[in-house]
């Protein structure tokens, strides 16, 4: 394999930190980070603090010389509101940071650029295709703030690429998770572990995930194969209903899953009572992810299988 001079946006995250420490064992790793992190600082990795990340300028004197760039850098997915001033948040940072990032990029002459976008490009299962998984010949239709402004972004550096020599690889995951992984899965951990009784026993969805091994592993597959271009749906290859995966992660923590019954109409009306409906949507609705035509395109094959990567996680 080819040494290259990979930089990396977002690189204190959750995702940023395990792909610097992976990609530093065979690559020069530049970590672009708003303030320095000291798990990044150990590894031998070189890492940039941007106060002032809309710096046009800051971005081409960090770029010179670099092959690729990993662009991380997002506004998460924020249920708790979407006034005025956040959705302009959204897109000043979804989409403008990344056309800013992606323009100095080519003036720079890097060759190769891959985006971490999400499976919420396409929208919500139950709203667009009930009964069939997101694969990329199904027309986007992002629902939220957070997954159309992903799709803008797309868009964007689409149009970019095509004016250029810049080869653009998307990338379209569905949750992740894999150790330190916060939010509700994390949540959802935790109620395993306490051995809480869960009314899901009846819940027959199918949803998709993504171990963050396997996430590195495609995005080390994706340098490697410089030249590959377009949007790449991603997952375990492996989906599961919600009773499944409570199952799995009890099994991984060596209990028995507390699951019950529990009429989801009524589940529905606690939920929005509790102003948590978002939160049961994702445990009850079915988001699959067809990761057929990545699997073929660059023929690779997710290495961890969910149990290892629950594994991991669980640790």
């Amino acid at each position: 394999m080819t040494r290259k001079k990979v930089l990396i946006t977002g690189a204190s995250g959750f995702i940023g930190k395990a792909l610097c420490r992976d990609l530093a064992h065979e690559h020069e790793v530049i970590a672009v980070t708003r303030q320095p992190h000291s798990a990044l600082l150990k590894n031998g990795i070189t890492v940039h603090s941007i106060q002032d990340v809309f710096d046009s300028n800051q971005w081409k004197s960090l770029l010179k010389g670099v092959d690729v760039v990993v662009h991380l850098i997002g506004k998460a997915h924020d249920l708790s509101t979407e006034d005025k001033k956040t959705i302009e948040e959204y897109y000043r940072i979804n989409v403008e940071l990344t056309r800013l990032i992606a323009e100095a990029a080519i003036q720079s002459g890097v060759s190769q650029f891959i985006y971490l976008s999400s499976i919420k490009v396409n929208g919500n299962c139950s709203d667009t295709a009930p009964d069939k998984k997101f694969n990329e010949q199904l027309e986007p239709k992002p629902v939220d703030i957070y997954g159309k402004t992903k799709y803008e972004a797309e868009k964007v550096l689409l149009l970019l690429a095509k004016d250029s020599s810049l080869k653009m690889a998307i990338v379209r995951p569905p949750l992740i998770y894999g150790p330190g992984v916060k939010a509700n899965f994390e949540k959802l951990i935790t109620l395993v572990n306490k051995k809480i009784p869960l009314p899901f026993k009846k819940i027959n969805n199918q949803r998709s995930f993504i171990y963050i091994g396997n996430l590195i592993s495609l995005i080390k597959k994706l340098i490697e194969e410089e030249n590959t271009s377009g949007v790449f749906l991603v997952s375990d290859n492996e989906d599961v209903s919600t009773p499944e995966l409570i199952k799995k992660i009890a099994d991984v923590l060596h209990q028995k899953a507390h699951l019950w019954t529990f009429p989801l109409s009524l589940l529905y009306f606690l939920a929005r009572f509790c102003r948590v409906e978002n939160q049961l949507k994702k445990l009850t609705e079915s988001l699959a992810v067809d990761c057929q035509s990545t699997l073929e395109r660059l023929k690779w094959h997710p290495p961890y299988t969910m149990t290892e990567g629950l594994k991991e996680t669980l640790k």
